[in-house]
């Protein structure tokens, strides 16, 4: 047993007693030592937001910190398209949801937001629901998509 040979005296939490227990904690967990170790810094990448990164092969969603290189599937080693924070990806199965993801991808719209003009300013445009509002959708804001 852990604590063999230990006696308390008041309490395992009193002053008495916490010189005893912490070089026992530190062996159970090294980290223990350190009280507030969730804030300690934390290198770039671990900061950074994750973005999802799509493999239109195996119609999956990963999230990833943004990269410069490309990123490969983790299953099927295909490419990956990174898309906006905003993207939430359809399910495996829903194979008109990915089709039309597939379509607007190809014709340069990553999911960031689109903008429509109007009096005084500029509205945010929702993304089509279908593949047929998809295609009417990069004829209307063709001048808006990625380069």
């Amino acid at each position: 047993m852990i604590w063999e040979g230990l006696q308390w005296v008041a309490g395992p939490r009193s002053k008495a007693n916490r010189g005893l227990f912490r070089p026992l904690l530190r062996k159970i967990c090294p980290m223990k030592k350190f009280r507030h170790h969730e804030y300690f810094a934390k290198p770039k990448v671990v900061q950074a937001y994750r973005f999802p990164f799509v493999c239109l092969s195996c119609r999956k969603s990963f999230k990833f910190p943004s990269a410069i290189r490309e990123r490969h599937c983790p299953q099927c080693a295909g490419t990956m398209v990174m898309l906006s924070r905003k993207f939430s990806a359809p399910k495996c199965k829903d194979l008109a949801q990915w089709a039309k993801v597939r379509f607007l991808i190809e014709h340069g719209f990553r999911f960031y937001p689109v903008f429509d003009p109007c009096a005084g300013g500029m509205v945010a445009t929702r993304y089509p629901d279908t593949l047929q509002q998809a295609k009417w959708f990069v004829q209307r804001y063709a001048s808006q998509r990625a380069r």
